[in-house]
């Protein structure tokens, strides 16, 4: 039997309703929460939690912060029982090259059109998605193209980006770098995977991604080892 993740009850509503209900219910922000779910968390008296994403034009509202803190927990021991990162990118310190043959060989396995890469083509590939077994979509060869989409939609929309390759203790770790010499990790596409199965928000993701400067850090911060793939190779 599969070892379904555990999802916590919800209603999806217009971003602008939810901040209605922050106010007709007197829900207190929760900073600490809202740090673990990256958005603006209120918590209502009753226990309710009303979590409104930094860029999405809906928002969440969960019948109990027991529920989301227990979807946390779950989260996080998925993540510690996690494959090795070389075993998550098999293709090593290659995968950034490979990444766009990757990318055209996932949308044409799910038999969608090759278009630009833009994250509307990720909504449609997660329509795709859903109808894939979970360990299917969380291993080689589907998780590594997965990951190489959405890397390429993020090079693709900030322009002058390109691959680099991290050489780590776990394996290879792909991120790509902007023209200003900043880093975003495309791992963060397999933790919303993770999470939010059979339901992610890819393109969401990738939105946030391209238009928040936060997500973004100086390359200086981001330790280099001698084999690495550097943005200039």
């Amino acid at each position: 039997m599969e070892n379904r993740a555990f999802m916590p009850r919800k209603v999806r509503m217009a971003s602008v309703d939810a901040r209605k209900l922050v106010t007709e219910w007197s829900a207190v922000l929760d900073q600490a929460l809202s740090r673990r779910l990256a958005g603006r968390a209120y918590v209502t008296a009753d226990g309710k939690v009303i979590l409104l994403p930094s860029r999405s034009a809906y928002a969440n509202v969960y019948e109990s912060r027991d529920e989301v803190e227990a979807w946390l927990a779950d989260v996080f021991r998925r993540a510690q029982a996690a494959p090795h990162l070389s075993t998550l990118i098999p293709s090593g310190r290659d995968f950034g090259s490979c990444a766009p043959a990757l990318a055209e060989g996932l949308l044409q396995n799910l038999g969608i059109a090759s278009r630009a890469y833009e994250p509307s083509l990720l909504g449609a590939v997660e329509k795709r998605l859903r109808s894939i077994p979970r360990e299917e979509v969380m291993r080689p060869p589907l998780l590594e193209s997965i990951m190489a989409l959405v890397g390429e939609c993020i090079r693709t929309q900030v322009k002058g980006s390109t691959w680099w390759m991290r050489d780590t203790d776990e394996g290879w770790e792909p991120l790509i770098v902007s023209s200003e010499r900043r880093v975003t990790p495309v791992l963060r596409s397999y933790k919303e995977l993770l999470e939010r199965f059979p339901a992610p928000s890819l393109r969401t993701y990738v939105e946030w991604v391209v238009t928040a400067p936060q997500r973004w850090i100086p390359i200086e911060q981001t330790p280099a080892r001698q084999g690495d793939v550097t943005p200039s190779q």
